[in-house]
């Protein structure tokens, strides 16, 4: 049985692995006789539905990391807007009067700037909802509620 400590890989399972091998080895010595009995076009079909089976198995398993893939780059788009996000607040938290541009954040499925974000502060009053989604934050409560939440999460002071 493998074992493994939380700062190591797990152990091969050398049983396991004797066992398989020498299932393998058990199968291979039956081959010969096999092939005598049963005649070259017996054993051509054998093949090909062997084949059969693992190229459909081969064609699961790629579909499976296909989507694996779609997955992982899905989780950097959003890692990157995250990123992107953070640098945005923090630049815009240093903003002085409310004339001053906005360091627009992007949106977490896209990673694409929020379309209508206003370009001053002084425009954090029109459409929050719309922003606040596109950032997947919540977008329930008052009008005041959803300002000053998307006022922060672009990090800029509450009213």
């Amino acid at each position: 049985m493998s074992t493994s400590t939380e700062d190591s890989p797990p152990s091969p399972d050398y049983t396991v692995m004797a066992h398989t091998f020498q299932t393998a080895g058990d199968q291979l010595r039956l081959v010969p006789g096999h092939m005598e009995r049963a005649g070259p076009s017996v054993i051509l079909r054998e093949m090909r539905e062997g084949f059969a089976v693992l190229n459909r198995r081969l064609d699961g398993i790629e579909q499976r990391l296909d989507r694996v893939e779609q997955r992982l780059n899905r989780i950097e788009q959003r890692a990157a807007a995250a990123h992107y996000n953070h640098v945005a607040q923090v630049q815009n938290s240093l903003l002085k009067r409310g004339n001053e541009s906005l360091v627009s954040p992007h949106a977490l499925a896209t990673n694409e700037p929020i379309a209508g974000f206003p370009s001053r502060p002084s425009g954090m009053t029109d459409l929050p909802r719309p922003i606040l989604r596109a950032l997947e934050l919540p977008d329930e409560g008052t009008l005041d509620d959803q300002r000053s939440r998307l006022r922060a999460a672009v990090g800029l002071s509450p009213f």
